[in-house]
């Protein structure tokens, strides 16, 4: 069984989602000045009350201030479907700002008030008078297929509009779209370009992507210390991501002094915004009592918050604690529900131990196809425990017939995986082959390679 006590196992990329136009109108003409003062002051309430007259009158840029009081409850509950009476008087007069804030007040409705189409019209037809939030929005709705079908290409030219005017979310995921090739060829260096330019801008979400580009070497030297710079300061932004990536720095020792008590209190920070890998690191430190009391207990419910908000690899620890009996009562059936929550995931280590549930009948009847069907699926994930036991498996004939030269290649593809006690299984099969034998098993070996684990016999 195999499990992963690991703050982070990868830390993704994402793309920033836009914002609702800025509060701040441009400066006003009396009457309205003092209304926008008030506003611009945080004096809601008063901009409320001073703004009214002049929207009956029609006044477009108090319709826009009301509007965006009503949308966000800046002066009392808010009510968005009230809000968009407001916000249409200044959109259809022309505002272009007031054109956003009625799109992404269509597009963050809830229920049959949410209209995506009725914000594309809106977002387009400030996009067309050159507004970068509306150019902004634009390439978000098309990036994920908001009210439109999805056009990564539609979406890479409406940030590159935005972009060109500084729009720094844009700037962000203009630089998402080059990293996974998106609308456009894969360039990790034209990414980290776009993401440093959002980034010196202040977006803190910028900041943690070009984080992850170092951390990994991508369009850059690999550098530890340069990514734990950059999330350092996105996490001081207050960016939780970025918070429980520098715990996870420190709890590795990557880039900097392995120190508990830096990644505990950044790990706590990450936490306590509802971060579902931060809440995943503490599990681990309060299972092995890294910088406060060791309690499995503690760790089990830890696991539970962060497997319940979707963390794949907290839903395989818990998995395993249910296996074992580990901070709570010993439950097969709970673990292999949430080993299949993890390996629906995609994660590796879960569909290993689904398949071990199965060989020992854990919780199941003992099914070795089934245990097979699981460990062939860990393996083509790249699990070398996956690989090393189809090594043993084919090597012995359990539940398959005996095929020396599958157990010969399992065992060199466990190998190649970093899973060097793999090489005593190795010889001892090879010293058991003929030729015929080793010259199949390396086509295979080849086949498997090549097709990147998916065709391994």
């Amino acid at each position: 069984m195999y499990w992963r006590c690991e703050s982070i196992a990868k830390v993704g990329l994402f793309a920033l989602l836009l914002a609702i136009a800025p509060f701040g109108v441009w400066a006003q003409s009396l009457p309205g000045s003092d209304a926008q003062t008030a506003f611009d002051a945080g004096d809601y309430a008063r901009a409320l009350e001073l703004s009214l007259p002049l929207a009956q009158k029609g006044d477009p840029a108090a319709n826009y201030r009301i509007g965006l009081i009503r949308d966000r409850g800046l002066a009392g509950p808010a009510d968005p479907v009230d809000a968009r009476r407001f916000l249409r008087v200044a959109a259809e007069a022309g505002d272009a700002r007031a054109q956003v804030a009625l799109g992404a007040n269509f597009v963050n409705a809830e229920g049959e008030a949410r209209d995506p189409k009725a914000a594309l019209d809106w977002f387009r037809q400030a996009a067309e008078a050159g507004d970068r939030e509306g150019q902004a929005w634009l390439g978000h709705v098309y990036q994920n297929g908001i009210g439109v079908d999805q056009d990564y290409g539609a979406a890479l030219r409406f940030y590159r509009l935005a972009a060109a005017q500084g729009h720094a979310a844009a700037q962000n995921n203009l630089g998402y779209l080059y990293h996974h090739g998106l609308g456009v060829e894969r360039d990790h260096v034209q990414a980290l370009r776009w993401y440093l330019g959002a980034a010196d801008a202040g977006d803190a979400v910028a900041r943690f992507n070009v984080g992850v580009l170092f951390e990994h070497g991508l369009g850059v030297k690999q550098s530890y210390a340069e990514a734990l710079k950059h999330y350092r300061q996105a996490a001081e932004e207050g960016l939780a991501r970025a918070q429980a990536a520098v715990g996870n720095f420190y709890a590795k020792g990557l880039g900097v002094a392995r120190d508990f008590p830096q990644a505990l209190k950044w790990y706590t920070a990450a936490a306590e915004q509802g971060d579902a890998s931060a809440i995943n690191g503490l599990a681990s430190f309060h299972l092995y009592g890294l910088g406060v009391k060791r309690d499995a207990a503690v760790a089990a419910e830890q696991y539970r918050k962060a497997a319940e908000l979707g963390l794949a690899e907290a839903q395989n620890n818990l998995g395993f604690f249910y296996q074992q009996g580990t901070g709570v009562k010993q439950d097969f059936g709970e673990a292999l529900k949430w080993y299949r929550l993890a390996a629906g995931q995609g994660y590796a280590i879960a569909h290993y131990n689904i398949a071990v549930l199965f060989m020992r009948g854990q919780g199941v009847k003992r099914d070795v196809g089934e245990a097979l069907k699981w460990y062939r699926s860990s393996a083509a994930l790249g699990h070398f425990a996956a690989q090393y036991a189809l090594s043993g498996i084919y090597a012995e004939g359990q539940g398959v017939a005996k095929d020396l030269p599958k157990a010969k290649m399992w065992a060199e593809i466990a190998m190649r995986s970093g899973f060097d006690a793999a090489k005593a299984r190795h010889d001892a099969i090879i010293a058991q082959m003929n030729p015929a034998q080793l010259e199949r098993s390396q086509k295979l070996v080849q086949k498997c390679i090549e097709s990147e684990l998916k065709e391994c016999g």
